[in-house]
């Protein structure tokens, strides 16, 4: 039901929406006292959006509400290899991702700078060779990996990669194409 009364929020939200510069906009808002289970402010509430980056408001939110404002996202190097006297892991290494959205550094570092720091986690563990396989394991997310509605015109763009697990660079590839002459020589 609608509040009872047209309180202070309810007036600056209608002034909000009501701006010009919103003539075209569609909102959908829906305001509540979690406490008291109250409506406080409601409009087209009942109508169905598409949500856009606002979205991630309430992720952000749910997210700080699981796990807390000090919960980090890591990724980790593992094996469960046996490391001999001579410093050779003999088996495989897992670089297992856990949802680490920054796992190509600060922008102030370079892009390897995560790696090295697996990689010194590695040499401090003793580890001299490797003698195994480098796997990715990107397991810890189940479900789709992009949005039904996601065009395939999105899928060309940083923003819209897949949702995985184990991720670097914000999973976009940036390439340089030039033209660049190169002479065949029969036989090669």
């Amino acid at each position: 039901p609608p509040p009872a009364s047209r309180g202070p929020l309810q007036g600056v939200l209608d002034r909000i929406v009501a701006r010009p510069a919103f003539a075209q906009a569609l909102w959908g808002i829906e305001v509540r006292n979690l406490r008291k289970a109250e409506l406080l402010y409601a409009l087209n509430e009942e109508v169905s959006l598409t949500p856009a980056s606002t979205l991630k408001l309430a992720t952000t939110a749910a997210a700080l509400d699981a796990y807390g404002p000090d919960a980090t996202l890591t990724t980790s190097v593992e094996s469960a290899a046996r490391l001999d006297g001579l410093g050779r892991l003999l088996g495989d290494v897992y670089l297992v991702g856990r949802g680490d959205p920054t796992l190509y550094g600060s922008h102030a570092e370079a892009p390897q700078t995560a790696f090295d720091r697996l990689a010194d986690a590695l040499v401090l563990a003793g580890v001299k060779r490797i003698e195994g396989r480098l796997v990715g394991h990107e397991g810890a997310f189940a479900g789709d990996r992009r949005a039904v509605d996601w065009g395939w015109g999105d899928l060309m763009w940083y923003y819209g990669a897949d949702a995985s697990a184990l991720v670097f660079n914000n999973a976009a590839v940036h390439l340089k194409v030039t033209p660049e002459m190169q002479t065949y020589v029969p036989g090669d």
